[in-house]
């Protein structure tokens, strides 16, 4: 009798592992075959993972056809972690009659711009928006809203190629650097060269500056109702790229009638039956919405939340996916948890990376270092992804300020990195 699989659609080696020790005999991986030859973590058995290259949608799709057949394996569920593999599991999803966010609505939740322009026509408070491709359609959306202007890209994550500018010569800047940055960008699952009919290499997202404290939650919706599993603050780095997140503590406290506007906002763009996160701003005690992705929050997240209250959004999502409802700690149960992420302060090849006297320091529960020592990392806007050196995870106590500890831990890390 076929086996019953959760299929994984493109996450990273290590997700990989974890969700594969976790729930053994559960998932069935859909990896990129580059991402796998280039992995340090150990691959999973035959029957639990699928290569193929993503980029290729019909060939990826073949692939997991004849996994299943060889294996005598059928697909009860989809689950993404990455958002540049969203688009594929939608489309496998509604390929395979299993229950995930429509192409449709992942379209929209990756276009930034199209997102707000949905969100404010629904009502849901969030920045206004425009689309520009030069300084004076930039200048001009500036004159309606204010001199502070963030320019990103239309798609992305992880706050690559974000700019805030105050200035017309900043806004210069940004516009010559989101073209340079995207016409070489070598990930076109993340930026593809059109999105929605716009040339999204091209065409950039200005968005109004909005103040206040930055905060990131996962939750569930089905069937229109949502259930928050976790919210954090995060915690803004001090003089790297803007936008850029040095911290989250766990956990914080929801602000009044967060999901009935996480509700208004997912059906805007149309999500429903999936796990999903949320990116807003704390402005007057209301949530003013930034962004929302058919997937768990990554980064250190998991690890941070898997401190504070024993639950594991990783596998939680594989469990949502089959069908169940995972087990969420009520609010008593979660302790006070901060994840701090390293970043190379230049770039140049790394001479030391010792993290023995963060180790040291009794609240520190974890720490993961993604790079070692003789690898050349680089940073924004060059690569915003080899700048990431790791993250540690550690208890806070009732008193402590998390933005302080946050620097005291980060500056513990052992750190030489000489130029190239």
């Amino acid at each position: 009798m076929a086996t019953s699989r959760v299929l994984v659609v493109g996450t990273t080696s290590d997700y990989v592992q974890h969700i594969h020790a976790a729930r053994p005999g559960r998932a069935l991986f859909l990896t990129d075959s580059a991402h796998r030859a280039a992995a340090v973590e150990p691959a999973p058995d035959a029957a639990s993972e699928v290569l193929a290259e993503l980029c290729d949608h019909r060939a990826a799709t073949a692939a997991v056809h004849e996994h299943l057949a060889r294996h005598d394996q059928r697909l009860n569920g989809i689950a993404c972690y990455d958002c540049e593999s969203l688009p594929l599991a939608a489309e496998l999803a509604q390929c395979f009659g299993l229950r995930f966010a429509s192409p449709q609505a992942v379209a929209a939740c990756r276009n930034k711009h199209e997102s707000k322009l949905r969100w404010r026509e629904a009502g849901v408070p969030c920045p206004s928006a425009r689309l520009v491709t030069d300084l004076e359609d930039v200048t001009s959306f500036r004159a309606a809203t204010g001199p502070w202007t963030v320019m990103k890209p239309l798609t992305g994550s992880g706050s690559e190629l974000v700019f805030l500018c105050r200035s017309e010569a900043e806004c210069a800047d940004a516009l010559h650097a989101l073209r340079v940055g995207l016409a070489s960008h070598p990930n076109a699952r993340m930026y593809p060269d059109c999105e929605g009919g716009i040339h999204a290499r091209r065409v950039f997202g200005a968005e109004e500056y909005i103040e206040g404290p930055e905060m990131s939650c996962d939750f569930a919706i089905r069937g229109g109702q949502v259930r928050i599993w976790r919210v954090a603050q995060k915690i803004k780095a001090r003089q790297t790229a803007f936008g850029t997140t040095a911290g989250y503590e766990v956990p914080a406290p929801a602000p009044h009638g967060l999901a009935q506007r996480l509700g208004e906002a997912a059906a805007a763009l149309g999500l429903d039956n999936c796990v999903a996160m949320a990116d807003y701003i704390l402005c007057e005690q209301r949530p003013v919405l930034l962004e929302m992705a058919p997937r768990v929050g990554g980064d250190c997240l998991p690890d941070v939340i898997r401190a504070s209250s024993g639950l594991d959004t990783l596998t939680a999502a594989l469990d949502f996916a089959a069908g169940e409802e995972p087990h969420v700690p009520h609010g008593r149960r979660w302790s006070r948890c901060l994840g701090v992420r390293f970043f190379a302060p230049a770039a140049g090849r790394v001479r030391r990376l010792d993290a023995s006297p963060m180790l040291a320091e009794p609240s520190v529960v974890a720490c993961v270092l993604k790079r070692r020592v003789g690898e050349v990392v680089q940073v924004p806007p060059a690569d915003y992804d080899s700048w990431i050196l790791g993250h540690a995870v550690l208890r806070l106590e009732r008193h402590d300020d998390a933005e302080l500890t946050c620097l005291r831990i980060a500056s513990l890390l052992q750190l030489e990195v000489a130029p190239e």
